[in-house]
């Protein structure tokens, strides 16, 4: 009921958000914000239905415990994007997330490093290159390489 309640939530603030007014196309800057709000909610729904079939937790102590983990790991990912730039960030923010959900399969570090490498270094090239983004470099480099 929570996951159904907080995509309601996003539901109402997407549609708070202001058109850009040079726009003329159908698809803006709602479209994604209400697609991932909708797939929140019915996903919410769904399992607030599954749960009422089946008795078991939906989550024990220690899934609960990992949530809460990965939550303070996307958290800090925006201030580490910040101070550290896209590739350092991502490069922790993968990791980090591959490392929670991997507890039970125990994958090498070299798999978990080399996935995190190349996942970051072809969304670095995508957006950089074919798409043609600006991605934050972080303050810490810039006042490092920059002077």
């Amino acid at each position: 009921m929570i996951l159904a309640s907080i995509g309601i939530v996003f539901i109402i603030l997407t549609s708070q958000l202001p058109e850009p007014k040079f726009v003329t196309s159908t698809v803006g800057a709602k479209l994604f914000p209400y697609i991932a709000s909708i797939g929140l909610t019915l996903c919410g729904l769904g399992l607030v239905i599954r749960n009422k079939r089946a008795q078991e937790p939906f989550l024990t102590k220690n899934g609960w415990i990992r949530i809460a983990k990965m939550s303070v790991v996307v958290i800090a990912y925006p201030f580490l994007l910040r101070y550290c730039g896209f590739i350092v960030s991502s490069l922790v923010l993968l990791f980090g997330l591959i490392w929670l959900f991997d507890l039970e399969k125990k994958e090498s570090i070299l798999k978990k490093i080399i996935f995190t490498v190349v996942t970051t270094a072809v969304v670095f090239v995508v957006f950089k290159y074919a798409l043609q983004i600006k991605l934050p470099s972080g303050e810490l480099f810039d006042l490092i390489f920059r002077g």
